[in-house]
């Protein structure tokens, strides 16, 4: 029978990890985990729940790589795409 809590082992042997890559993580609150006396233990459905959200995530704020790629290609629209002044301009030539 499956405990809902896995050891830092089991949790690594269940991402195909190492122990110290898992531990890391925990450390860095990237995966949550408690802390029973000397160990910490993994609960199987908030670990599913939170690579769920990292395969899967939902965010109305793009992310920061989102945002300089839009700057990036806004600015390349400007410099490509003359604007409406400058084509005013022409036209009244």
């Amino acid at each position: 029978m499956l405990t809902p809590y896995m050891t830092l082992k089991e949790t690594a042997k269940y991402l195909k990890l190492s122990e110290i890559t898992i531990y890391r993580m925990i450390q860095r609150g990237d995966i949550p985990a408690i802390k029973l006396g000397r160990s910490w233990r993994v609960h199987r459905n908030t670990l599913e729940e939170f690579l769920h959200r990292l395969a899967y995530p939902i965010s109305s704020e793009p992310s920061d790589v989102s945002r300089d790629m839009i700057d990036i290609l806004e600015q390349e629209i400007d410099r490509l795409v003359p604007s409406n002044e400058s084509l005013l301009m022409r036209k009244s030539s």
